[in-house]
C-alpha cells in the first residue's frame, strides 16, 4: 500500500513537473512576444515621431499631425526587413502637400524610409532615399503618387501600395482603375525596385 502511494506521488510529481516545464517554455515565448512588441511599439513611436518633424518641413499640413501614441497615426508607420547596413528599418506612409502648394491635387503621397546605425543612435530620415515613389519615379516608374492611399509590409520586406489612377477618358481628379505596386529593396542594385 506504501509503496502504491510512493509511485502514486511519483508520477504526479513527474507529471507536475512537466507541465511545469511546459509552462514554463510558453511563459518564456509569451514574455519574448510581448517584450518584442513592446520594442516595436517604442520605435515605432520613435519612427513617428522622426517622420512628423520631417513631414512638417517640407509640407504645410500632413496626415501624421497629431498624438504619437495614436493607435490610427501608428498603423502608418510599418517595421521592414532590408539588407542596407543599419540596425533598423521603418517605412512610414503619409500624403501632404509638399512645398505648402495649394489646390485640389496638392495633396500628395509619401513613403519615407527611416533607420538607425546602432540602437543607440535616433531613427533618421535615410540619407539616400528621400522619397521611395518619388526614387522609383525618377527611375522610370510611372506610380501616381497622388492616388495612393494606403501601403502595407508583407513578409517583413516587400511593401504593397494600393490606390487608384487614371484610366482613358476619367476626368482630372477623379481616377477609376484600381492599383497595387509591390515595392521592394533589391540588395544587389542598392535600389527600391517595383516586382513585376
Amino acid at each position: 500500500m506504501n509503496h502504491l502511494w510512493l509511485l502514486s506521488a511519483i508520477a504526479l510529481t513527474i507529471s507536475t513537473s512537466a507541465m511545469c516545464g511546459v509552462a514554463n517554455d510558453d511563459n518564456k515565448r509569451v514574455n519574448r512576444v510581448v517584450a518584442n512588441s513592446a520594442v516595436k511599439l517604442t520605435e515605432q513611436k520613435q519612427v513617428l515621431k522622426q517622420a512628423q518633424k520631417y513631414a512638417s518641413s517640407i509640407a504645410c499640413a500632413s496626415s501624421l499631425e497629431g498624438d504619437v501614441n495614436d493607435g490610427k497615426l501608428l498603423q502608418h508607420v510599418h517595421k521592414i526587413d532590408i539588407n542596407n547596413g543599419m540596425q533598423a528599418n521603418y517605412v512610414v506612409f503619409w500624403r501632404g502637400n509638399d512645398g505648402c502648394v495649394g489646390g485640389n491635387a496638392a495633396d500628395t503621397s509619401y513613403l519615407t524610409l527611416f533607420n538607425r546605425q546602432y540602437i543607440s543612435k535616433p531613427f533618421v530620415r535615410d540619407y539616400a532615399t528621400a522619397d521611395i515613389i518619388e526614387s522609383l519615379n525618377d527611375q522610370g516608374s510611372a506610380i501616381n503618387a497622388w492616388g495612393i492611399n494606403e501601403a502595407e509590409v508583407r513578409n517583413n520586406n516587400t511593401i504593397v501600395l494600393h490606390g487608384k489612377d487614371f484610366d482613358d477618358g476619367d476626368n482630372p481628379g477623379f481616377p477609376s482603375l484600381d492599383v497595387e505596386y509591390q515595392i521592394k529593396y533589391d540588395d544587389k542594385l542598392k535600389q527600391w525596385v517595383i516586382l513585376e
